[in-house]
C-alpha cells in the first residue's frame, strides 16, 4: 500500500522521519550508509537538498527508493526488506503501545536475543 509524500516536507524533514520510522540512530544510519554521522546531522538540520552521490547511499540503508528519499513519487508504508509481515504487523502494534509498555516489551526481547548470542541485553535504568 501506499500514500502520497507530504508536499511540504523539506529533504531535512523527510529524512529525519524516514530514518526514525526505521528506527535508526544517526551513528546506525551513518554505519549503514557509508556517510559520516556528522554528514547525517547536517542533511537533517541544514540541507536543502542532498548531494547526487549520498541518495543511493541513503535509500539502500533506510530501504526506500530513491524517489522516497528525493521526496518525488508516492511513500510507501513499510521498507522492502520486510519477509515476515506477521512479524512487521506485531512491531507495528508494539509502536503503538505507551512508553513504559513498550521499553518492557523490548527489554524481554533483547534478553530473549542474547540468550542466543544475537544482541547484547540492555542495561536496566
Amino acid at each position: 500500500m501506499a500514500t502520497s509524500i507530504r508536499s511540504k516536507e523539506s529533504f531535512s524533514q523527510r529524512l529525519l522521519r524516514l530514518r526514525k520510522a526505521r528506527g535508526f540512530t544517526q551513528h546506525q544510519l551513518a554505519d549503514a550508509s557509508g556517510i559520516s554521522q556528522r554528514m547525517i546531522a547536517h542533511y537533517e538540520t541544514r540541507a536543502v537538498r542532498p548531494p547526487a552521490n549520498a541518495v543511493p547511499a541513503l535509500a539502500q540503508a533506510l530501504g526506500a527508493t530513491m524517489e522516497e528519499i528525493l521526496g518525488i513519487g508516492r511513500l510507501r508504508t513499510q521498507p522492502p526488506a520486510v519477509t515476515n509481515l506477521r512479524l512487521w504487523r506485531r512491531f507495528q502494534k508494539l509502536e503503538q503501545l505507551p512508553p513504559t509498555a513498550r521499553k518492557a516489551v523490548l527489554k524481554v526481547l533483547d534478553a530473549y536475543l542474547a540468550q542466543h548470542d544475537q544482541v547484547p541485553a540492555r542495561k536496566a535504568g
